[in-house]
Protein backbone atom coordinates (compact mmCIF):
# COMPACT_ATOMS: atom_id res chain seq x y z
CA UNK A 1 0.00 0.00 0.00
CA UNK A 2 1.43 3.47 -1.03
CA UNK A 3 1.50 5.78 1.89
CA UNK A 4 2.95 8.84 0.11
CA UNK A 5 5.42 9.96 -2.52
CA UNK A 6 8.51 11.00 -1.48
CA UNK A 7 10.98 12.98 -3.07
CA UNK A 8 12.83 10.59 -5.48
CA UNK A 9 10.04 8.06 -5.32
CA UNK A 10 7.17 6.21 -3.59
CA UNK A 11 6.98 5.19 -0.14
CA UNK A 12 4.90 2.50 1.05
CA UNK A 13 3.17 1.99 4.22
CA UNK A 14 5.41 -1.17 5.06
CA UNK A 15 8.29 0.71 4.19
CA UNK A 16 7.76 3.50 6.34
CA UNK A 17 6.75 1.37 9.45
CA UNK A 18 10.51 -1.09 8.50
CA UNK A 19 12.25 1.84 9.33
CA UNK A 20 10.53 3.75 11.65
CA UNK A 21 11.06 -0.02 13.51
CA UNK A 22 15.06 0.23 12.75
CA UNK A 23 15.45 3.36 13.48
CA UNK A 24 13.90 2.55 17.17
CA UNK A 25 16.65 -0.37 17.10
CA UNK A 26 19.85 2.75 17.35
CA UNK A 27 19.96 3.11 20.34
CA UNK A 28 22.10 5.81 22.09
CA UNK A 29 23.31 6.73 25.88
CA UNK A 30 24.14 10.05 26.96
CA UNK A 31 25.87 8.65 29.60
CA UNK A 32 28.12 6.84 26.97
CA UNK A 33 28.28 9.60 25.16
CA UNK A 34 29.56 11.60 27.78
CA UNK A 35 31.73 9.23 28.77
CA UNK A 36 33.34 8.91 25.54
CA UNK A 37 34.88 12.07 23.69
CA UNK A 38 35.61 10.94 20.16
CA UNK A 39 32.25 9.78 19.44
CA UNK A 40 30.92 12.90 21.31
CA UNK A 41 33.31 15.38 19.23
CA UNK A 42 32.17 13.38 16.07
CA UNK A 43 28.25 13.94 17.10
CA UNK A 44 28.60 17.39 17.96
CA UNK A 45 30.83 18.89 14.87
CA UNK A 46 28.04 16.42 12.25
CA UNK A 47 25.00 18.26 13.94
CA UNK A 48 26.26 21.67 14.39
CA UNK A 49 27.83 21.63 10.30
CA UNK A 50 24.49 20.27 9.36
CA UNK A 51 21.98 22.14 11.05
CA UNK A 52 23.87 25.78 10.48
CA UNK A 53 24.49 24.76 6.72
CA UNK A 54 20.74 23.95 6.41
CA UNK A 55 20.16 28.30 7.66
CA UNK A 56 22.96 28.70 5.28
CA UNK A 57 26.31 28.77 7.05
CA UNK A 58 29.36 29.03 4.15
CA UNK A 59 31.53 27.19 7.12
CA UNK A 60 32.45 23.14 6.26
CA UNK A 61 32.80 20.12 8.00
CA UNK A 62 36.41 20.61 8.52
CA UNK A 63 35.63 24.37 9.53
CA UNK A 64 33.49 23.51 12.40
CA UNK A 65 36.16 20.83 13.55
CA UNK A 66 39.09 23.86 14.08
CA UNK A 67 36.11 26.05 16.12
CA UNK A 68 34.67 23.67 18.00
CA UNK A 69 37.22 21.29 19.01
CA UNK A 70 40.66 23.45 18.19
CA UNK A 71 39.27 26.73 19.56
CA UNK A 72 40.76 28.24 16.17
CA UNK A 73 39.63 31.62 14.80
CA UNK A 74 38.94 31.29 10.63
CA UNK A 75 39.94 34.60 9.03
CA UNK A 76 37.69 33.17 5.43
CA UNK A 77 34.89 33.12 7.94
CA UNK A 78 32.66 35.59 9.68
CA UNK A 79 32.69 36.03 13.23
CA UNK A 80 28.30 35.32 13.14
CA UNK A 81 29.28 32.02 11.35
CA UNK A 82 31.96 31.13 14.13
CA UNK A 83 30.11 31.99 17.04
CA UNK A 84 26.39 30.11 15.45
CA UNK A 85 28.96 27.28 15.62
CA UNK A 86 30.07 27.54 19.39
CA UNK A 87 26.78 28.54 20.83
CA UNK A 88 25.06 25.41 19.02
CA UNK A 89 27.91 23.31 20.11
CA UNK A 90 27.74 24.75 24.03
CA UNK A 91 24.03 24.52 23.57
CA UNK A 92 23.83 20.61 22.85
CA UNK A 93 26.55 19.48 25.55
CA UNK A 94 23.67 21.43 28.03
CA UNK A 95 20.81 19.11 26.86
CA UNK A 96 23.33 16.37 26.84
CA UNK A 97 24.09 17.87 30.56
CA UNK A 98 20.60 18.13 31.60
CA UNK A 99 19.48 14.51 30.33
CA UNK A 100 22.14 12.88 32.22
CA UNK A 101 20.94 15.08 35.39
CA UNK A 102 17.50 14.38 35.04
CA UNK A 103 16.56 18.18 34.46
CA UNK A 104 15.94 17.56 30.40
CA UNK A 105 12.10 18.78 30.90
CA UNK A 106 9.24 19.50 27.86
CA UNK A 107 8.51 22.75 28.74
CA UNK A 108 8.26 26.35 27.01
CA UNK A 109 11.01 27.62 30.09
CA UNK A 110 13.49 24.81 28.82
CA UNK A 111 12.94 25.89 25.19
CA UNK A 112 13.82 29.05 26.20
CA UNK A 113 16.66 28.41 28.06
CA UNK A 114 17.98 26.57 25.09
CA UNK A 115 17.31 29.51 22.50
CA UNK A 116 19.26 31.72 24.61
CA UNK A 117 21.75 29.35 24.45
CA UNK A 118 22.01 28.85 20.50
CA UNK A 119 21.46 32.87 20.26
CA UNK A 120 23.40 34.27 22.77
CA UNK A 121 25.42 37.44 21.14
CA UNK A 122 23.30 36.91 17.82
CA UNK A 123 20.02 38.56 18.63
CA UNK A 124 18.99 41.35 21.28
CA UNK A 125 15.98 38.91 22.00
CA UNK A 126 17.30 35.61 23.06
CA UNK A 127 15.37 33.47 25.19
CA UNK A 128 12.14 35.88 24.43
CA UNK A 129 9.16 35.09 22.14
CA UNK A 130 9.02 37.40 19.32
CA UNK A 131 6.77 40.14 19.31
CA UNK A 132 6.55 41.21 14.96
CA UNK A 133 5.37 39.51 12.50
CA UNK A 134 8.08 37.17 10.21
CA UNK A 135 7.44 34.44 7.28
CA UNK A 136 9.77 31.45 6.17
CA UNK A 137 11.00 32.48 2.56
CA UNK A 138 10.29 30.09 0.43
CA UNK A 139 7.59 28.40 1.99
CA UNK A 140 3.23 28.77 1.67
CA UNK A 141 3.21 28.32 5.74
CA UNK A 142 1.68 31.22 7.55
CA UNK A 143 3.20 31.36 11.14
CA UNK A 144 1.27 32.26 13.94
CA UNK A 145 0.49 35.74 14.99
CA UNK A 146 2.55 37.02 17.07
CA UNK A 147 0.16 37.59 20.08
CA UNK A 148 -0.77 34.14 19.93
CA UNK A 149 2.47 32.90 19.95
CA UNK A 150 2.50 32.68 24.02
CA UNK A 151 -0.72 30.96 23.74
CA UNK A 152 0.38 28.53 21.61
CA UNK A 153 3.73 27.87 22.82
CA UNK A 154 1.64 27.17 26.17
CA UNK A 155 -0.80 24.64 24.38
CA UNK A 156 1.88 23.16 22.73
CA UNK A 157 4.10 22.37 25.83
CA UNK A 158 0.92 21.20 28.03
CA UNK A 159 0.56 17.94 26.15
CA UNK A 160 2.32 14.86 26.66
CA UNK A 161 5.92 14.84 25.89
CA UNK A 162 6.11 13.19 22.86
CA UNK A 163 7.98 9.41 22.74
CA UNK A 164 7.14 7.74 19.81
CA UNK A 165 8.77 9.32 16.76
CA UNK A 166 6.09 10.28 14.70
CA UNK A 167 4.87 12.16 17.49
CA UNK A 168 8.24 13.95 17.78
CA UNK A 169 7.82 14.56 14.02
CA UNK A 170 4.17 16.01 15.10
CA UNK A 171 5.93 18.35 17.68
CA UNK A 172 8.31 19.28 15.36
CA UNK A 173 5.97 20.57 12.82
CA UNK A 174 3.84 22.19 15.13
CA UNK A 175 6.68 24.28 17.17
CA UNK A 176 7.81 25.35 13.58
CA UNK A 177 4.32 26.74 12.47
CA UNK A 178 4.39 28.88 16.10
CA UNK A 179 7.75 29.99 14.80
CA UNK A 180 8.26 31.81 18.43
CA UNK A 181 11.39 33.61 18.37
CA UNK A 182 12.50 36.18 15.68
CA UNK A 183 15.43 33.82 14.95
CA UNK A 184 17.19 30.57 15.71
CA UNK A 185 13.33 28.64 15.30
CA UNK A 186 14.51 25.77 13.00
CA UNK A 187 18.07 25.49 15.30
CA UNK A 188 16.01 25.37 18.57
CA UNK A 189 13.31 22.57 16.86
CA UNK A 190 16.04 20.28 15.25
CA UNK A 191 17.93 20.24 18.81
CA UNK A 192 14.45 19.43 20.62
CA UNK A 193 13.82 16.63 18.69
CA UNK A 194 17.19 15.49 19.78
CA UNK A 195 16.95 15.69 23.34
CA UNK A 196 13.46 14.19 22.83
CA UNK A 197 15.30 10.75 21.32
CA UNK A 198 18.37 11.41 23.47
CA UNK A 199 16.07 11.09 26.92
CA UNK A 200 14.35 7.64 25.40
CA UNK A 201 18.47 6.05 24.61
CA UNK A 202 17.39 7.00 21.25
CA UNK A 203 19.54 8.23 18.51
CA UNK A 204 19.42 11.70 17.76
CA UNK A 205 18.56 11.96 13.93
CA UNK A 206 20.84 14.52 12.23
CA UNK A 207 18.96 16.73 9.42
CA UNK A 208 21.60 16.67 6.55
CA UNK A 209 22.19 19.59 4.72
CA UNK A 210 22.00 17.30 1.88
CA UNK A 211 18.43 16.32 2.92
CA UNK A 212 17.58 20.32 3.57
CA UNK A 213 14.88 20.69 0.29
CA UNK A 214 12.69 17.35 1.52
CA UNK A 215 12.93 18.49 5.38
CA UNK A 216 11.14 21.81 4.17
CA UNK A 217 9.29 20.21 1.55
CA UNK A 218 7.82 17.02 4.43
CA UNK A 219 7.61 20.13 7.02
CA UNK A 220 5.30 22.14 4.96
CA UNK A 221 3.24 19.09 3.98
CA UNK A 222 3.04 18.15 7.56
CA UNK A 223 2.04 21.74 8.32
CA UNK A 224 -0.77 22.52 5.81
CA UNK A 225 -1.87 18.86 5.30
CA UNK A 226 -1.67 16.96 8.81
CA UNK A 227 0.21 14.34 7.36
CA UNK A 228 3.17 13.35 9.12
CA UNK A 229 3.95 10.29 7.38
CA UNK A 230 7.15 11.65 4.72
CA UNK A 231 8.20 13.70 7.87
CA UNK A 232 8.41 10.41 10.44
CA UNK A 233 9.76 8.97 7.25
CA UNK A 234 12.68 11.35 7.08
CA UNK A 235 13.54 11.65 11.03
CA UNK A 236 13.74 7.84 10.88
CA UNK A 237 15.74 8.06 7.88
CA UNK A 238 18.49 9.95 9.09
CA UNK A 239 18.20 8.41 12.94
CA UNK A 240 19.62 5.28 11.17
CA UNK A 241 22.53 7.32 9.14
CA UNK A 242 23.67 9.23 12.11
CA UNK A 243 23.69 5.44 14.55
CA UNK A 244 26.06 4.06 11.45
CA UNK A 245 27.93 7.38 11.23
CA UNK A 246 28.24 7.54 14.89
CA UNK A 247 29.30 4.28 15.62
CA UNK A 248 32.65 4.20 13.14
CA UNK A 249 34.15 6.23 16.06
Amino acid sequence: MLAFELLGGPVTSELLERTVEQSMSCTTSVESLLANPPILDKLTVLMTYHTNSIEGSTMTLADNQKVILEQKTLRNHSAREQLEARNHSAALLWVLDTIAEGEFSYSEDYANQLHVRLMNGLVTDSGEYRRHGVRIMGSRVAVANYQKVPTLMGQLFSKNMPKKLADIARFHAEFEKIHPYSDGNGRVGRLLVAGLCLQQNGTPPIITRQARASYYKYLEIAQTKQDFDPLTYLLARETIATHRQIETS
